[in-house]
């Protein structure tokens, strides 16, 4: 951790610490400003149980037992007003030799336009005012993205609940401490979701592998990723979806879990994985009212049940190309699936029509998968459109589907380029996702040291998302607070990487 050295009087206006103060600083001539306060902010040896706060317009209050907080806590806070000034009042035994710093978040407000701000007053019960500091940025352990509103706290032992110190981050992700007391911190940041300043279960948390060395006279910074907690496993998801096909869905990865459905065990050619955690379940249900699902993994087992209603068993097919758009490679094939387990394909009712000449293409018909099938041109064709008729597909005694169509358009090899990504300062297990804009394009397994070749990229900008696989699990993973746990480090490289047709691009991508 770097430290920078200020002095007591500098720390008032360091860009690590910008809150209002009761005196000095310049004037805020929009909101609330404070003209006088007894005792005097920055008192030490305070042993009153009030202060008064006077300001230069007649105020009101905003909500003060939720927007007002002491630190350290273990004291109860009460406002009153009185046209301008504001009494609090401070119920509990002081710690002896601490500083105190009471904020307003909020709390003041003026009478006309509701203007408000940070305002904090500062007493001491010992003889001077602790004067260090400590700014926590909190983001997103996945998007990176910062946090506002999230609890950051400073725990005296790993063991505590409760911090000592607390702090809320701001839009930046950024939370200030002022007026630390000297000492070692645990640091955590938590989603405070029922305020009770203490860490639950199901909250989102996050916490620094480092501990916060609090010397007087100086600045840290340190950085919190924040992540969803483990929670135990659960089945969240079981309805039909599709002919004869229900989804199910989970918290957890479904892979080697054992469904029986109806009381009857499900094999694998039953099942098809969408993701990790959810799946396909293909198995007829025309003379069901409702259906029972069993799920069994390790030591786990969960029992749902569905409705299956008249809608349900009378769904009509629907084809769906797997290319959303954009050229095929010469050696791609045409893919689609249907919302059903195929039992026939009739390529009499499935034509191949070249866009150029309006003529018909002979082609071969490929079944893949439960619902998968691909169509391959004998001939070469620029722009084509797929036509499937009624009767093309077939899902168990299920014909029922409009006709539909899909065009699409081949390149040739020159058409498109070739990018490499090279991992020279990245070690062990990788995952890592070429995007388009939103879109993730590819997602491949690798490791450090390596380069990642990708053929035939489309003109187009990417970036890049590397996830560093410590586990080797294929997948990224969050936190563990209670094993000490970090998630995985997750890069996103933001500047895009231009692809151009017949052009080879390569791009370091470094930590």
């Amino acid at each position: 951790m770097v430290f920078r050295l200020f002095i007591i009087l500098a720390l008032l206006f360091s860009s690590c610490a910008q809150v209002g103060t009761i005196t000095g600083g310049e004037k805020d001539t929009v909101a609330p400003n404070p003209t006088q306060t007894n005792p005097a902010n920055g008192t030490v040896a305070f042993d009153q149980k009030s202060f008064t706060l006077d300001f230069d317009e007649f105020i009101q209050l905003n909500s003060p037992l939720q927007t007002m907080s002491i630190v350290p806590g273990g004291i109860k806070l009460d406002a009153q007003l009185n046209k301008k000034q504001v009494t609090v009042k401070l119920d509990g035994d002081f710690k002896p030799n601490t500083t105190y710093v009471v904020s307003f978040n909020g709390t003041i407000k003026d009478v006309t336009e509701g203007n408000d701000s940070l305002i904090q007053y500062v007493f001491s019960t010992g003889t001077s005012i602790d004067s260090s500091e400590l700014c926590v940025h909190v983001t997103d352990a996945w998007t990176l993205a910062p946090l506002d509103k999230m609890l950051v706290g400073l725990f005296t032992d790993t063991n505590e609940v409760s911090p000592y110190y607390f702090a809320k981050t701001g839009k930046d992700g950024m939370a200030r401490f002022r007026y630390l007391q000297n000492g070692k911190y645990v640091v955590r940041a938590f989603e405070d979701m029922n305020g009770d300043l203490s860490i639950q279960p199901q909250e989102r948390c996050g916490f620094s592998s480092d501990t916060a060395d609090i010397q007087s006279g100086k600045i840290d910074t340190m950085d919190i990723r924040m992540f969803n907690p483990i929670l135990k496993r659960k089945v969240n998801t079981f309805k039909a979806a599709g002919i004869n096909r229900y989804v199910v869905g989970a918290n957890f990865s479904l892979n080697d879990a054992a469904l029986t459905l109806n009381d009857n065990p499900l094999d694998k050619s039953e099942i098809t994985h969408i993701t990790e955690d959810s799946v396909y379940i293909y198995r007829g249900f025309s003379d069901l009212t409702e259906a029972n699902l069993i799920v069994l993994k390790d030591t786990f087992v969960d029992t749902l049940r569905t409705r299956i209603s008249a809608k349900d068993k009378t769904f009509p097919i629907r084809i769906e190309s797997k290319r959303k758009g954009g050229m095929y490679t010469p050696i791609d094939s045409l893919m689609y699936s249907v919302n059903g387990k195929i039992t026939a394909l009739d390529s009499g009712f499935i034509y191949v029509k070249n866009l150029i000449d309006s003529s018909f293409v002979p082609f071969q018909l490929h079944y893949n998968d439960i619902n998968q099938f691909s169509i391959v041109p004998k001939t070469k064709v620029e722009k084509g459109v797929v036509i499937f008729n009624k009767g093309a597909i077939r899902c168990g005694s299920t014909m029922n589907m409009d006709s539909t169509g899909f065009t699409f358009q081949y390149g040739e090899l020159e058409d498109f380029g070739e990018l490499y990504a090279v991992l020279r300062d990245f070690t062990g297990p990788l995952i890592l996702q070429l995007k388009r804009g939103n879109e993730t394009i590819s997602e491949r397994l690798c490791s450090g040291g390596t380069t990642v070749r990708y053929d035939y990229l489309e003109p187009a900008e990417y970036t890049f998302v590397l996830i560093e696989d410590l586990n080797g699990d294929g997948k990224w993973s969050g936190g563990d607070l209670k094993r000490v746990i970090q998630p995985e480090q997750v890069y996103r490289f933001s500047k895009p990487t231009k692809v151009r047709a017949n052009w080879d691009v390569s791009v370091e991508l470094q930590p």
